[in-house]
């Protein structure tokens, strides 16, 4: 049985089911200003600071625990896994709501997905 949809490339913003395809889903890419755009729908995303560190990234071991840190030792945020913060889809309609990967530009083992109209 054949569909509409059957020459469709797979990684396309748009399932053939008419959802939208997990893999631009949570995906990213560096615009050619450097922005970080949401490869879903090719809107910008805003980078918000994790709460827990602050926006380092990392927090001092020996501070919370100096019997099982050396003084200096700088461990990576739990929350943020060493991020400093995460980037957000600033699109209500759109699924993606943290950037969980960056795709990168010409790369031909990456997927490419097309923006589609929230």
């Amino acid at each position: 049985m054949s569909t509409r949809h059957e020459n469709k490339p797979a990684a396309s913003a748009e399932a053939p089911d008419g959802g939208r395809c997990a893999v631009a889903t949570g995906s990213a890419y560096r615009g050619s200003d450097g922005a970080m755009t949401c490869a879903l729908c090719d809107t910008e995303m805003d980078w918000e600071d994790c709460s827990a560190c602050g926006g380092d990234g990392f927090f001092d071991g020996y501070e919370e625990d100096p019997n099982w840190y050396q003084p200096g030792e700088e461990v990576p945020c739990s929350q943020c896994g060493g991020r400093g913060g995460d980037y957000w889809c600033v699109t209500d309609k759109c699924p993606t709501i943290t950037c969980t990967r960056v795709l990168k530009q010409n790369d031909p083992g990456q997927p490419r997905a097309k923006p589609v109209a929230l």
